[in-house]
């Protein structure tokens, strides 16, 4: 608490009087409170927060694809119980990563990911060789807030060529983007 009419003594024993005045002004005070909530808000995810839905799945000793679906509630995951509080729920990324010791995913050929019929995601090129994982190329724009609140599912199928002769455990993994603002 600063001190106010406080005597001291200075330099070569002159005695000073100094006067400190508060560093905020109550207007100033609540323009910092607002902006500190603010920052809290945004630093603890309250605003907006990246969380990822998986699925597993196995490739080989069957057909040459694999088709798994994202059901509404797993696609709003912790962000609300009433989707409709979120003001946008967006896919940001999607990856699909080999999950056992066997390593190199080459063998797939494409992948689609699609949401009341509208695709969002596609593989754009096959894996490289010895690649473990792989980037899908996202539509980060689309709005899926809407799809989510009519029920819709989330489908994506991934296919193989050639087909895996031993099976394979990978894992799709998509990063949700939701955001109350």
């Amino acid at each position: 608490m600063p001190l106010r009419g406080f005597a001291r003594s200075g330099a070569c024993g002159a005695s000073t009087r100094v006067e400190l005045a508060p560093p905020w002004t109550p207007q100033k005070r609540g323009r910092l409170s607002r902006l500190f909530g603010f920052v809290l808000l945004v630093g603890c995810g309250l605003v907006s927060k990246d969380f990822d839905v998986t699925q597993q799945f196995q490739a080989g000793g069957g057909p040459p694809s694999f088709t798994g679906i994202f059901n509404s509630s797993q696609l709003a995951g912790p962000l609300s119980a009433d989707v409709s509080k979120i003001s946008s729920i967006t896919l940001k990324a999607a990856r699909i990563e080999a999950t056992d010791n066997g390593g190199d995913i080459s063998f797939i050929s494409g992948a689609t990911i699609t949401i009341g019929g509208t695709q969002i995601g596609t593989l754009p090129a096959a894996p490289a060789a010895g690649a473990t994982s792989v980037q899908l190329q996202v539509d980060s724009t689309k709005e899926l807030k809407p799809f989510i609140q009519n029920g819709s599912t989330l489908s994506a199928t991934i296919n193989y060529s050639p087909t895996p002769i031993t099976a394979r455990s990978l894992q799709l993994t998509l990063t949700i983007h939701g955001s109350l603002f």
